[in-house]
């Protein structure tokens, strides 16, 4: 919801001066996430250092140094295993970072992992120790290390000092929807001084609790005034921009102030294309000029898809037998169930998937939106869509071609019809092929509304536009972590 109120006088007087002796530290995204990183890996070597000096006790301190030194890899297993892990586990997330109860418990968790994995590691990791204690002393200087490091964070680094100052040219619905990502997202990374917009009935007013600073002109002097290190364009339709409105953006970019459109920060902090507010300008939702290493990529994916397919399938065959019987004993009828789904190019074809309904769940044969406490849904079923089991048989459309084990979720044709109409560049997720699973899957709840297909669509838009092997590992680990911790839906 907008909250537009007017503000009172000289606000933007006390807003400029209140911080006219503190120093610009302004901390951007991608700098918080190396500064955690750096440091983390810093206490985590430093950790394992101290840990191998005291399993050595009484060895003299030359023969504990060249042991370390010639063992690198000991620490570069350790740092790797840390970082994917800790990826997976959500610990560089800014806004979980900033909150030293959460940080402190992602970190618990991922040290937990990454020291469980790695004192099992042969020959690349230390030998195992010979006491309880030795094998402890790597995990307690690690927490001790990291906790205290992600709590100094969480306490000094949200501070107003390290805020990225920014300023948002127009307070319209594309200004107004960053700021509330802002606040959603990355309120401890950035401040928001207000607005710049030439709208005269919105002088002196607060949205979303930023003040109105002045129209368009003064837009240099208003950023020098509140001493902004970022002015965010937030203008849906740039091509019909102002002359005097370009020209006070240019006379910033000439003094050095970073100017950023508001799609670019959207999609950076939320993981989301704001497509919304793009207007026609198509190119910030396409990928990249396509090169050899996007047919690399398009091979080694299709290479992944057909041996991840054959071992779903051969784990799924395993597990057969005890899935029908439960589901039979449940809710009597077939075990299989197909649907019609469009896939990439918008051609049809059917999925297989486990039944976890009962039967006849669609009178008429009348497309329904699932809900997420579905009465529809049998006791059994409801087992299989957290642990995602229901989705298995769909390693069939896999080693077919019709899917990939990354993508967006393929929809069925009656809703594609609808979401088309309602929904700007909906059709464009059908640029690639659907996935068992996708980005939208592992960062979105479940959805079964017009509004909830928007979200689903900027995410699955930001995968196409930025799909690598990278981004498929990633998410193929968040899926299997959604399984095991029963968290699908």
């Amino acid at each position: 919801m907008t909250t537009t109120t007017p503000a009172g006088e000289g606000g933007e007087r006390q807003l400029a001066s209140g911080r006219a002796w503190l120093p610009n530290l302004s901390l951007g995204i991608s700098e918080r996430r190396l500064l955690l990183g750096a440091l983390d890996g810093l206490g985590l070597n430093m950790a394992l250092t101290l840990a191998m000096i005291f399993r050595q006790g009484t060895d003299s301190v030359n023969y504990q140094v060249q042991q370390l030194v010639s063992h690198p890899w000991w620490f570069v297993t350790l740092t790797l295993i840390w970082f994917i892990v800790a990826r997976v586990l959500d610990c560089y997330d800014l806004k979980k970072a900033s909150n030293p109860f959460a940080g402190v418990l992602a970190v618990v968790k991922a040290l937990a992992v990454t020291c469980l994995i790695y004192l099992f590691v042969p020959y690349i990791s230390p030998p195992l120790p010979s006491s309880r204690f030795a094998g402890l002393l790597l995990p307690l200087f690690a927490l001790g290390f990291l906790v205290a490091w992600r709590v100094f964070y969480a306490v000094v680094f949200i501070q107003p000092m390290f805020q990225r100052r920014v300023l948002v040219v127009g307070a319209g619905r594309a200004g107004i929807a960053l700021i509330q990502a802002l606040q959603e997202v990355a309120s401890s990374d950035y401040h928001v001084c207000g607005f710049v917009d030439d709208d005269a009935t919105k002088k002196r007013m607060l949205i979303e609790g930023a003040p109105i600073l002045g129209p368009s002109q003064d837009l240099l002097s208003i950023a020098r005034r509140e001493e902004v290190s970022e002015v965010i364009v937030a203008i849906t339709h740039m091509d019909q921009m102002e002359q005097t409105l370009f020209q006070a953006i240019m006379d910033c970019q000439e003094q050095g102030i970073h100017i950023t459109a508001m799609p670019t920060v959207y999609e950076n902090i939320t993981g989301r294309v704001a497509v919304e507010y793009i207007g026609r300008r198509i190119h910030l939702f396409l990928p990249p000029n396509f090169s050899s290493t996007h047919r690399i990529y398009e091979a080694l994916k299709r290479g992944g898809d057909v041996i991840g397919s054959l071992v779903g399938l051969a784990l799924f065959a395993l597990s057969l037998p005890c899935i029908a019987l439960a589901i039979n004993l449940d809710s009597p009828g077939p075990l299989f169930y197909s649907q019609e789904r469009v896939g990439k190019g918008g051609r049809i074809f059917k999925v297989i998937k486990l039944r976890s309904m009962v039967q006849e769940a669609e009178e008429g044969g009348q497309a329904v939106w699932a809900t997420k406490e579905d009465d529809r849904i049998t006791r059994v079923g409801r087992f299989l869509r957290r642990t995602r089991l229901d989705e298995f048989p769909q390693f069939v459309n896999v080693l077919k071609g019709e899917m990939s084990l990354i993508g967006p979720r393929p929809e069925r044709p009656q809703f594609v019809t609808l979401l088309t109409e309602q929904i700007p560049f909906y059709r464009a997720r059908h640029a690639v092929k659907p996935g068992l699973t996708g980005w939208a899957q592992i960062k979105y709840r479940y959805g079964n509304t017009v509004e909830d297909a928007l979200v689903k669509l900027q995410y699955d838009l930001y995968y196409i536009k930025h799909r690598s092997l990278y981004l498929d590992l990633f998410i193929a680990a968040r899926t299997v972590l959604v399984m095991l911790t029963f968290q699908g839906t």
